[in-house]
């Protein structure tokens, strides 16, 4: 049987892959992996969620997905938001 850390413990291993996903420069693997995390995790896992939101922002921002990275962003928390933020200035300076 699953339990809550079970499901937590799963969402890290899964960020974890899509970190190495992003290493190697794969950024649909990265984006997979986090929104895979994501579906494991609720509400509660509030630090855990920001970083997977930001994390999936910056793979959507590197697929040239402005709306889905910017949405992400705005579901996390402020550091997301100004992080992809800058991001996408940065691209397109």
């Amino acid at each position: 049987m699953t339990t809550l850390s079970d499901s937590s413990d799963s969402a890290e291993s899964l960020k974890d892959a899509g970190n190495d996903a992003v290493k190697r420069g794969e950024w649909v693997e990265a984006n997979d992996y986090y929104t895979e995390a994501l579906q494991l995790t609720t509400e509660d896992d509030k630090v855990l969620r920001a970083a997977l939101y930001r994390n999936r922002a910056l793979s959507r921002l590197k697929q040239d997905d402005y709306e889905g990275a910017e949405s992400d962003a705005t579901k996390g928390d402020s550091k997301t938001y100004y992080f992809t933020f800058s991001q996408f200035i940065s691209k397109t300076a």
